[in-house]
């Protein structure tokens, strides 16, 4: 819904639809997650978490999952080492744990990374 800010004299000044959570979320995780580098989808994880230990509303929760998954996907198809696809699928895991209701449906990563029994470090 639109907000309108209108002047004293009620003339209507602004007219503007307000950016929701998920808004946010996309403006600023997806154009990172388009270099698929492992250094930049490694810190694009750890801005996840940092913020996935404030989203208590479900609906925030869907957006981080949602961007868990991409970075899934997308992160494991530019790395070509396997220990390095292993190492972000314990990453991916770790991140999708701080979301307290978020369930992720299957997708290629989180199926390899069942098989991961612990991380070392």
């Amino acid at each position: 819904m639109p907000t309108l800010l209108r002047e004293g004299d009620g003339n209507l000044r602004l007219c503007f639809s307000p950016a929701g959570f998920a808004d946010l979320a996309d403006a600023r995780l997806s154009p990172i997650l388009q270099y698929r580098r492992s250094s930049i989808t490694l810190r694009l994880l750890d801005a996840i978490a940092a913020v996935a230990l404030h989203a208590h509303r479900p609906e925030d929760q869907a957006t981080l999952a949602h961007h868990i998954r991409l970075v899934g996907v997308t992160g494991e198809a530019g790395l070509a080492d396997e220990s390095d696809r292993e190492a972000l699928r314990r990453r991916l895991l770790a991140v999708a744990g701080l979301l307290d209701g978020a369930r992720l449906p299957p997708t290629p990563w989180s199926a390899a990374a069942s098989s991961i029994q612990s991380d070392p470090n």
